[in-house]
C-alpha cells in the first residue's frame, strides 16, 4: 500500500470518528519512519498541543516489508501495539524500536505508569494468517479503534474491505472534489442533502482562439514570379 492512500483512508478514519463526537490524532504515514534511525527526529513535534486530552492518537508504523499500529489513550494512560503478524511473536509486536521509542513518547505526552498491551492480550483480534494486506490490518485496526468497536472483519474480508475503501476513496478525494458532495458523511454532502448547493453540472467548453484581428491591407502576399 502507498503511503498517499494510507494516509487518505487514516484522513476518513479521523473524520468519521468525528462524527460520532470522539477527538482523534492520526499521525502521518510519512512522517513516523523518520523517528527512528537514521532521521531520529523527535516525535513530539509532530503531536498536537492538546494531545494529552484526545481520545485516541493513532500511529501507523513501516518498517521494510511490514505496516504496523500504535494507538494511545492518554485520558487511560493505555497504549496498544497492533501487528497483524501477533501470533507469529512471542511479544506480539515486530518492532522493538518502536515500541520502546513509543514508551518514551507516551511519558512525554502524560507522565506515570500506562498499561501496555498488544493483540494478544486482546480478545479475537484479526490475524493475516496469509496474503499481503498488513497495510488494510493497520487501516481496520486503526478504524475500529478510533470509534471504540469491536472487531467483526476477517482475513477472508481483505479483497471486498479494499474493494470498500476505494470507493470510499473516490467519493471523497475525486477529481475537481465532487465525489464529497454525494458522500453522506461529510459537510458537503449534507449541505447537498438540505439542497444548500447549486447542483453539479459538467459542461463541455468550447475552446476559443483569442488572437487579434488582422487587417488584409496589412498581410504582404508574396510576389508571383514567373516558372
Amino acid at each position: 500500500m502507498e503511503s498517499v492512500v494510507g494516509n487518505g483512508c487514516f484522513r476518513l478514519v479521523r473524520e468519521m470518528a468525528n462524527i460520532q463526537g470522539r477527538d482523534v490524532f492520526v499521525a502521518d504515514l510519512y512522517v513516523t519512519p523518520t523517528w527512528l534511525d537514521p532521521g531520529n527526529t523527535d516525535p513530539l513535534l509532530h503531536f498536537p498541543k492538546d494531545a494529552d486530552q484526545k481520545d485516541a492518537l493513532i500511529i501507523p508504523l513501516w518498517i521494510p516489508g511490514h505496516f504496523l499500529l500504535s494507538v494511545m489513550r492518554p485520558l487511560q494512560k493505555e497504549i496498544f501495539f497492533l501487528d497483524s503478524l501477533y501470533f507469529r511473536r512471542a511479544d506480539g509486536f515486530s518492532s522493538q524500536a518502536y515500541r520502546e521509542l513509543l514508551r518514551g513518547l507516551a511519558q512525554q505526552i502524560v507522565a506515570g505508569a500506562w498499561t501496555e498491551k498488544t493483540a494478544l492480550d486482546l480478545k479475537d483480534v484479526p490475524k493475516q494468517t496469509h496474503g499481503n494486506d498488513c497495510g488494510v490490518f493497520m487501516i481496520m485496526y486503526a478504524w475500529y479503534f478510533a470509534m471504540d468497536a469491536c472487531f467483526d472483519f476477517g482475513v477472508d474480508d481483505m479483497c471486498l474491505l479494499r474493494r470498500w475503501w476505494c470507493i470510499v476513496l473516490l467519493e471523497n478525494f475525486g477529481l475537481e472534489g465532487y465525489g464529497r458532495k454525494f458522500a453522506h458523511f461529510t459537510d458537503e454532502g449534507k449541505a447537498t442533502l438540505r439542497d444548500n448547493v447549486p447542483p453539479v453540472f459538467r459542461i463541455t467548453r468550447k475552446r476559443k482562439l483569442e488572437s487579434p484581428m488582422v487587417s488584409e491591407d496589412l498581410i504582404q502576399y508574396p510576389s508571383l514570379q514567373p516558372v
